[in-house]
């Protein structure tokens, strides 16, 4: 029979050389060199043994000793005493990361499972035809109020020529009057101009305040609406379990009065047997096997009924706590959200890290995967139990 002795010479000779833990965790999986007869070693004590022995290459990648023995090691036989300090704080944050995104995987399971993304991508159509709408829409105006422009500079382009003909006349006859009417007709030019570029002004800043109003309302809208839509469906999850709730509720009340029925009709007959002593064609097989069978017969029917009533109440009342507890967790995953996306402390965020993990992971679980297995305990219960009879009366026969 081996020992680890012999199974770290074996490794050495195996690879020859000091190693990447991997792989000598690989080799002896693969090769089952942790049996030893009827006892097994864990490997990871090899692997420890042959650090140990400086026979493996110990600055392997932290990654790989994260995997070997902070998530196997760590829950089963505690073998991060015997690593590094630095090592250990490393491990640690690694494995707070890979249970981040763990959890944001399921969040994405659960959504997926929920519709959520295919609301989204409606909801992302919708804001994109708003945007196209509104882009579309401010272009037209912009158009608009060029064009405008334009046209009211050409009219005072000609008004501006008209004017200037009219002085050249009037030169021409009066000069000083002229002169004065000239520089009357300059100054209402400009203030003609004036007022238009303060006009042409204010109409552009009413524009893009319009523009980013719309924008910031949109903005609010799909926020809103995502909101909306995550809390709906949040709703719904946790309605239907409260659903299920209340029909398992009813359920187990229904098995419960069978049940009582059965116990009523199991006292019944229970008197009819002990009766069957003082009839008197059975008083000659008082004493026999056959007496025993009879009451037996009787008995062993409605015994089953019960039992089997018994065991659907039990199995009903399950679900019902079950379910229920799921509402509850269904109900508080939207809070653990919006503190991992909140600016939290660190401890506040691995309690909603661990919280959402656990809560995403009973909600996911089957209700009903340890029934079979119960409810096939149960039975052979009952039969060894009727067979122990069995023979004891044929002992006493």
């Amino acid at each position: 029979m081996q020992t680890i002795h012999d199974v770290v010479v074996d490794t050495l000779n195996y690879f020859g050389k000091p190693t990447d833990i991997s792989l000598i965790y690989e080799h002896i999986t693969k090769n089952e060199l942790y049996s030893f007869g009827a006892k097994k070693e864990d490997p990871q004590h090899i692997v420890k043994n042959l650090i140990e022995r400086k026979c493996i290459n110990s600055n392997a990648s932290y990654k790989t000793k994260q995997l070997l023995f902070y998530k196997e090691g760590t829950k089963k036989y505690g073998l991060l005493e015997w690593l590094e300090e630095s090592d250990k704080v490393e491990i640690l944050e690694s494995f707070h990361k890979a249970q981040f995104q763990n959890i944001e995987s399921k969040l994405d399971e659960v959504e997926s499972k929920l519709g959520i993304e295919k609301i989204n991508e409606l909801v992302n159509q919708n804001i994109l035809k708003i945007d196209e709408h509104a882009k579309k829409q401010s272009e037209l105006l912009k158009e608009q109020l060029t064009n405008n422009f334009h046209n009211n500079t050409l009219k005072i382009e000609n008004l501006i020529a008209s004017f200037r003909l009219e002085t050249e006349k009037i030169k021409k006859d009066f000069d000083v009057e002229t002169l004065n009417k000239e520089n009357e007709i300059d100054k209402k030019i400009n203030d003609i101009s004036k007022q238009f570029e303060e006009e042409i002004f204010s109409l552009k800043k009413k524009v893009n305040d319009n523009l980013s109003e719309e924008y910031a309302k949109i903005k609010e809208l799909r926020e809103e609406l995502e909101k909306n839509i995550y809390m709906k469906e949040v709703h719904d999850m946790s309605e239907h379990f409260s659903n299920k709730a209340d029909t398992m509720e009813k359920e187990k009340e229904k098995y419960y009065k069978k049940f009582e029925i059965g116990i009523i009709v199991t006292f019944v007959i229970s008197i009819f047997v002990v009766l069957l002593e003082y009839i008197p064609y059975l008083n000659e097989l008082h004493n026999s096997r056959n007496i025993f069978v009879t009451k037996l017969t009787l008995l062993l029917p409605i015994l089953l009924f019960v039992t089997f009533m018994w065991r659907n109440y039990l199995h009903s009342k399950k679900l019902f706590e079950e379910y229920s507890y799921k509402s509850i967790l269904a109900k508080h995953i939207p809070i653990n959200r919006r503190i991992l996306k909140n600016d939290a402390g660190l401890d506040d965020k691995e309690i909603a890290q661990y919280s959402t993990l656990k809560s995403v992971e009973k909600i996911l679980a089957n209700p009903n995967e340890n029934q079979i297995k119960e409810d096939t305990t149960a039975i052979d219960k009952l039969i060894d139990r009727i067979q122990e009879l069995l023979q004891y009366k044929k002992q006493e026969s």
